[in-house]
């Protein structure tokens, strides 16, 4: 079971919360808060790092095939191709798929990439999808 604390350093289980609201500053404070309803009409106060685990948490994991990665190229064709091994996929909270690498869901690395190199050698991106990785980095650098 996940769970998730609130401002005043009480825990909650995740499967108790009906509505994450938006961001929005308290009266007297300084920080940004974001109002989370519970079940049995309880609400509390989250910070907004906190509302973002509540709506970005996985709550399903589907194994990634051997060989899928996500890849990162720098600012030019000499900076070389990074890669981080994807290891699954999550179906998040907020209904969106997000990679797994093992450093988990969107790692903040790497992973904050947007490509991904599939087994069979296909890249894709967004709505393109590129037959190799020399393909897709021919795309990406031409003039």
């Amino acid at each position: 079971m996940r769970f998730f604390t609130d401002t005043k350093g009480r825990s909650f289980p995740v499967s108790r919360v009906r509505k994450v609201h938006e961001p929005r500053k308290l009266p007297d404070s300084k920080v940004d808060t974001v109002r989370v309803d519970l079940d049995g009409d309880d609400a509390v106060e989250v910070y907004p790092s906190d509302a973002k685990t509540i709506t970005e948490g996985p709550i399903q994991f589907i194994p990634a095939d051997a060989g899928t990665y996500f890849l990162y190229a720098g600012d030019s064709a000499d900076d070389g191709v990074y890669r981080t091994t994807v290891i699954g996929w999550a179906l998040c909270a907020d209904g969106n798929v997000r990679a797994v690498t093992p450093d988990g869901p969107d790692d903040g690395g790497v992973s904050n990439a947007d490509t991904i190199l599939l087994p069979n050698g296909r890249v894709h991106r967004y709505e393109e999808e590129h037959a190799s990785e020399a393909a897709w980095l021919a795309a990406k650098f031409k003039s």
